[in-house]
């Protein structure tokens, strides 16, 4: 007759306490692997519908504009880039939306990041509430001119290492790893 071994009771506390301990070490860990892979994504959404906008304006050979806008419908200055924008054809240059002009056509539609996720924006004109992109593919819309420091917008999450969206005059964009934690 074969005996029916189990768990005792020592080797059944033990386990739960090293399941515990693996738990406690790794949830951290997989939070920040999360919040990590959703800043990255954001930045890559953001920097995807600057190239569209910049390849739709050489395109159609017309001004196309990116905006703030938290409604998706039109350019809202007083919200945050967080909030949302939109990409629309800007054949008269104003850096605002007209549902009803023939001319201006919606061509992307970006709702509001993740909440606690912030987008600033720094070195543009307008307070950065626009940015346009001539039919050339220059950038209108910075400060200085210069090619290598146009303006820039960065992508934080409290606690987290965000990510620089640096944007130059001529409309190229690099994006580079925050050293220190967004505050």
């Amino acid at each position: 007759m074969k005996s029916i071994r189990g768990f005792t009771l020592i080797e059944l506390v033990m386990s739960i306490a090293i399941v515990g301990i693996l738990l406690t070490v790794g949830i951290p860990s997989f939070r920040e692997l999360i919040t990590n892979n959703r800043i990255v994504s954001q930045t890559n959404d953001f920097v995807s519908d600057l190239a569209h906008a910049r390849a739709e304006a050489v395109r159609r050979n017309t001004r196309v504009t990116i905006c703030r806008s938290n409604t998706g419908t039109s350019c809202v200055p007083a919200s945050s880039w967080a909030d949302g924008w939109i990409v629309f054809t800007d054949p008269g240059g104003f850096g605002t939306y007209t549902s009803t002009s023939a001319d201006e056509k919606l061509l992307r539609v970006h709702s509001a990041m993740p909440t606690g996720m912030t987008l600033a924006v720094a070195g543009f004109q307008n307070s950065g509430d626009y940015l346009q992109f001539l039919p050339s593919g220059l950038v209108s819309g910075v400060t200085g001119g210069s090619p290598t420091t146009a303006g820039t917008f960065t992508l934080c999450v409290s606690g987290y290492k965000g990510r620089t969206i640096n944007f130059n005059a001529i409309g190229r964009v690099n994006i580079t790893a925050m050293t220190s934690n967004c505050t």
